[in-house]
């Protein structure tokens, strides 16, 4: 709902369109990532002139509120702060409120009108046009507004915005940019004589930027992360832990949750891989995961001794998957292309994954090794031979050039790699858990 006013047309003359333009900033107070039902939050309204020009006496503003949800109850500014950051408020006067300040500004003082609480007026019959005039019904330029050369964002009037009832996500929009009527849109005189304008709409050139303030409204409490954090005024659809409940400030019910552990991989500790491209680990684990951060697991070539290699993650994606019960506790590695080194052993490690236990599981990159049996042999072939298909095969040990498909030049590229012998491992290396 939006208290619409009249507009403060008797400060405007013939108008130029300027050049350059000027960004609408929309500044909540308090600013927070949700924000409960009903909830009333400030909203300043500030412009930024585009750095580059030179400096600038606002005349009047025209905001479009068009296309403001209907469910936001916008409350129209009734403060003006002279200087950014000062507090120094100034007062408007309302023609609603005391109407002799349209025509006897010596009575009212030198200072800014709005429109106000008006669904339309004699001078102006728009609907949704908010109008504040900066310079009263005088020439006398001491109580505009200016906008400086530099772009720093000048508050130019608040908002009071109620929340509403019902959650859900409800913007706030004082520009219209897609208006394309001639009265539409927002609007920015500035100068003396002639004044400039700048607008944005599609009918005309688009000179005015944002303007536009998304509500994400629920109804919000503390919510338990990890077992240690504790997050306050979040949604209960936001939350990833557990929801204490609704108008919660502190966490009671945060149980320590216990590390993830792994219980299974494919492959198995010891096992193969067996692609020449695009080899594939599933790790699986007996709690839900959150994807891990760049290099907190790490991939790394086995070397004597106990010793690693360099780490070969960043070629690797990595992404979570359902289990068969729908959990997602499922680590799925994939190389990106050809990574690996034919006949070398490697190692996946956790390397500061948040929340899961450490683990270790060491794999030797064989071609051909369909079987996993740690040799390319003539029965490798044979079974690669027995599932060729033309229809995609995704995570099949028997796709060996890594396609997706089992075809027979997966059949040829094992039969080339048969050897009797197996790779060794490097000493000081043993899989955990």
């Amino acid at each position: 709902m939006f208290l619409r006013g009249v507009a403060v047309c008797s400060v405007l003359a013939l108008a130029a369109v300027a050049q350059g333009g000027v960004a609408v900033q929309l500044v909540p107070n308090p600013n927070q990532a949700f924000y409960a039902q009903n909830q009333v939050v400030q909203v300043d309204v500030k412009l930024a002139q585009a750095p580059g020009g030179s400096d600038q006496l606002l005349r009047m503003v025209e905001f479009d509120l068009s296309l403001t949800n209907s469910f936001l109850t916008v409350v129209l500014p009734t403060t003006h702060d002279m200087g950014a950051g000062t507090g120094d408020d100034v007062h408007f006067w309302s023609f609603t409120s005391l109407s002799t300040c349209a025509n006897l500004p010596s009575v009212c003082g030198f200072l800014h009108f709005i429109d106000d609480k008006m669904a339309a007026g004699p001078v102006d019959t728009r609907l949704n046009i908010l109008s504040i005039a900066y310079r009263a019904l005088t020439a006398d330029a001491q109580y505009q507004i200016l906008l400086p050369a530099n772009g720093t964002p000048v508050t130019v009037g608040k908002l009071q915005v109620t929340m509403p009832g019902l959650d859900g996500e409800y913007t706030l929009n004082l520009v219209n940019a897609a208006a394309t009527g001639a009265d539409q849109g927002v609007r920015v005189d500035f100068g003396l004589n002639p004044h400039m304008i700048w607008r944005a709409r599609l009918a005309s050139p688009n000179e005015v930027s944002g303007g536009t303030l998304r509500f994400n409204v629920g109804q919000t409490g503390a919510c338990c992360v990890n077992g240690n954090t504790c997050n306050t005024g979040v949604t209960q659809a936001a939350c990833s832990g557990v929801y204490q409940g609704d108008g919660s400030t502190s966490c009671v019910n945060c149980p320590v949750q216990t590390q993830c552990n792994l219980t299974a991989s494919d492959p198995a500790c010891g096992v193969s891989w067996p692609r020449s491209a695009n080899n594939f680990a599933r790790l699986t684990f007996d709690k839900d995961l959150v994807l891990p951060a760049a290099g907190q697991v790490q991939i790394r070539e086995l070397l004597a001794a106990g010793a690693f290699g360099a780490d070969l993650s960043g070629s690797f994606t990595f992404s979570i998957v359902n289990n068969g019960s729908g959990q997602p506790r499922i680590l799925r590695i994939v190389e990106n292309g050809t990574v690996l080194t034919d006949r070398k052993w490697y190692a996946i490690t956790n390397n500061g994954w948040v929340g899961v236990a450490a683990f270790k599981v060491d794999i030797v990159h064989l071609i051909g090794d369909a079987d996993g049996n740690g040799r390319t042999l003539g029965a490798d072939a044979s079974l690669i031979n027995s599932q060729i298909s033309p229809l995609l095969q995704p995570d099949k040990r028997t796709d060996i050039d890594g396609n997706g498909r089992v075809l027979g030049a997966d059949f040829s590229l094992a039969n080339s790699k048969i050897s009797p012998l197996a790779v060794t491992k490097p000493t000081g290396h043993t899989c955990s858990p």
